[in-house]
């Protein structure tokens, strides 16, 4: 699971995306199966910013889709909601 937090989020309190990340991880079988990014400039809906905000917001996505793809591959872990 890919957690995106907008640095000047006035809506959510990034402290308890942290804590909710590290509670997914702390039961997760493989661990690690929460991972939180954070845009620092961004705000609340990091893919309806300005092009210089959410293309990061995008890169992040993507980055983490390739990176789930090529440890499935690989066999490292399962693709997220597979059974």
């Amino acid at each position: 699971m890919l957690l995106l937090q907008g640095g000047q989020d006035t809506v959510v309190v990034p402290e308890a995306q942290q804590v909710y990340c590290a509670n997914v991880n702390a039961g997760a079988k493989p661990p690690g199966r929460c991972e939180g990014r954070s845009l620092d400039a961004a705000r609340h809906v990091l893919l309806v910013e300005r092009d210089d905000l959410r293309n990061p917001a995008l890169a992040a996505v993507l980055d983490f889709f390739a990176d789930t793809a090529a440890k499935s591959a690989a066999g490292k872990g399962p693709v997220p909601g597979a059974r």
